[in-house]
């Protein structure tokens, strides 16, 4: 069976990819997990290796797919139409903005497809509640309002200061809200990299919100970071692990970085 996640919010898609690998692992506790780039090279020859594989501990496997994008849509259809009815393999795909000319077998029955549009109006208040509620922060309905007003489109930067104020002072209202909340005066790239090792939890998720507001690299900055940051090689193999076996993303190991210190 095949997932096609897809449309302009990635912090939505990556949450309901995460939902379902959680799903599939709790129903079936040996499921074989791989996770394959069709970019680089032998990526398709590699994914389909292991999904028609055979393992002694499971015949059920999850396949996340990446880069799907640079297949010809003939090619990407020849490669997936094999696996839209098989129950063993559940392959994922999470990572286009829309559905390509050729592909549209994706969002057709058999297939699961979920769009993933982005958010405004009532919509988008009620995603800012659900998710200060799941982060254990407090808001008033003015603070609600500024938040998505601030933020907009931006779910990795509303996500990351929600987590803020829920590790700061979980409750919140309209008037204490300043306007400019999870802003910092202009930076340059390396200054802000340094501020993420600051000992003060506050700044360093403002330095996190600015960082994604301005829409940077979190492969890069996380790779960066890893290496300026050799005392704590461990934690960031720990979460190279978790990011290989799809239990976690790059800007999910940024934000648990900072907020774990």
């Amino acid at each position: 069976m095949i997932f096609f996640l897809y449309g302009a919010d990635s912090y939505r898609r990556l949450k309901r990819k995460q939902a379902i690998v959680a799903e599939l692992k709790k129903k079936y506790p040996d499921i074989v997990f791989g996770k394959f780039s069709l970019a680089e090279d032998g990526g398709p020859e590699d994914f389909l290796n292991f999904a028609k594989g055979q393992s002694l501990f499971s015949s059920k496997r999850i396949c996340v797919l990446e880069n799907i994008e640079v297949l010809p849509a003939k090619e990407a259809k020849e490669l997936l139409w094999q696996f839209l009815e098989p129950k063993d393999v559940a392959v994922i795909i999470s990572d286009q903005a829309k559905v390509v000319k050729g592909a549209e077998f994706l969002i057709k029955t058999p297939a699961h497809a979920e769009e993933f549009g982005e958010l405004s109006g009532p919509e988008l208040l009620s995603f800012v509640k659900s998710l200060a509620k799941e982060r254990g922060a407090r808001l008033s309905l003015g603070a609600e309002r500024k938040l998505a007003a601030l933020y907009g489109k931006d779910m990795w930067g509303l996500a990351t200061e929600i987590e803020k104020i829920a590790s700061l002072d979980p409750k919140l209202t309209d008037e204490t809200l300043v306007e400019g909340l999870g802003t910092l005066p202009d930076m340059d790239y390396w200054p802000m990299l340094n501020s993420l090792k600051s000992r003060d939890v506050s700044t360093r998720l403002k330095v996190l919100a600015v960082l994604s507001a301005r829409r940077e690299d979190p492969v890069k900055t996380f790779n960066i970071l890893a290496a300026a940051t050799k005392s704590q090689a461990g934690k960031f193999a720990e979460y190279d692990i978790s990011i290989k076996s799809g239990k976690m993303d790059y800007p999910e190991a940024l934000l648990d970085f900072v907020l774990a210190g």
